[in-house]
């Protein structure tokens, strides 16, 4: 039977807030994509002392805008997917089950740790029974590493779970901020300052990421 990390179950626990975030975070991002749409002008990037003239390729942009829509579409199917079993899993909980894990640990701890072994049993159940949700296959060397990562996890109070519950957040938001300045830069050979409008960060922000990324590719 497939064995669901803490790592995964969290992801569950948290996926509807996540999906949430991310309808905004997108909707903010397609409209400043759409802002961008502009004839030419000249620009001046006072960080780098130069001028430049700077146009949309309409054909080019319709590509970059596509690709954006379907990178939110795999970002968000991604946390749906887990939004959705968790619910299912809840749904074979009783009503007084499922007020004792709204409660959470405000409210008798003790309960709330049974029905919540309870939960991840019903949601390890969904898992096993769907290979889309299950992580890939990884090498055999990077397994232990892995494995161990899990048991530390497993060993953790709830106190410390939370404690790193923003901090995925943050993590996942920088990623898809970064892959976005790298695609920009390398696809549609924008200049730093145009991708730091574009997506809204600073030119050496933008930079940092795209140096970075060049660096590791070496």
């Amino acid at each position: 039977m497939y064995r669901m990390s803490e790592a995964e179950f969290m992801q569950c626990k948290i996926a509807e807030r996540r999906l949430q975030e991310l309808y905004k975070q997108h909707e903010m991002e397609l409209q400043r994509a759409y802002d961008g749409i502009h004839p030419t002008r000249t620009c001046f990037d006072y960080e780098q002392g130069a001028v430049y003239s700077e146009s949309v390729n309409p054909a080019e942009y319709a590509i970059y805008l596509a690709e954006l829509r379907e990178e939110h579409k795999r970002f968000e199917k991604w946390w749906q997917l887990r939004s959705e079993v968790y619910k299912q899993a809840l749904d074979q909980l009783t009503d007084e089950e499922k007020q004792i894990i709204n409660l959470g640990i405000h409210g008798n701890y003790a309960e709330y740790e049974k029905v919540g072994k309870k939960l991840r049993e019903h949601l390890n159940k969904i898992f096993d029974e769907r290979p889309d949700l299950q992580r890939q296959s990884i090498p055999f060397d990077e397994l232990e590493d892995i494995e161990e990562v899990d048991r530390i996890i497993d060993k953790m109070s709830m106190k410390e779970l939370l404690e790193d519950y923003w901090d995925l957040d943050k993590q996942i938001d920088e990623e898809v901020l970064k892959e976005q300045c790298v695609r920009l830069y390398e696809s549609y050979d924008m200049t730093f300052s145009t991708i730091g409008k574009k997506v809204g960060i600073t030119t050496n922000r933008v930079k940092k990421y795209v140096m970075h990324h060049q660096k590791g590719m070496k």
